[in-house]
Order: C-alpha cells, then structure tokens, then sequence
C-alpha cells in the first residue's frame, strides 16, 4: 500500500481530475478519497497559475540544434 497526497480538481458534474505518479500500474486499484470541505487555494509559488497552455512542435521534425548553433561564445 502506498499513501499519495495530490491535488484534484473536481469538475460540476462531479467528475474527479487528478494526475497520479507514472510508476503507478495501469489497471483498477483500491482508493481511499479524502475530501476537504473547502478548496485548496491555488499555490502562489507557482507562477503558471491561470496561464493557457499551447502545444508545439518543430516545423521540421529532423532538426538538430548544436550548443554553439543556440548560444554565442561569450565568456
């Protein structure tokens, strides 16, 4: 058995969203659900908070990028 403290945002409906570690196995599991009655507070330390996230991707998937490509040789 193993004890996880994560935070889950639950939707209107009811829907229950929370991202778990990866070397949990996939397959049906016991859970133990602990709600507090009030919501967590957004974390302040994180400075993403509210932002949209956007996907990207290169524009040429066989593009290679060398250290001295990206950054100048300034010492």
């Amino acid at each position: 058995m193993r004890t996880i403290e994560i935070t889950a945002t639950v939707s209107q409906p009811g829907l229950l969203t929370a991202h778990i570690p990866p070397d949990i196995a996939p397959g049906p599991h016991r859970v133990v659900l602990v709600i507090d009655e009030q919501p967590a507070p957004l974390d302040p330390a994180d400075p993403l908070v509210g932002w949209t996230t956007y996907s990207a991707t290169l524009t040429v998937s066989d593009a290679t990028f060398s250290r001295e490509m990206l950054y100048a040789n300034e010492r």
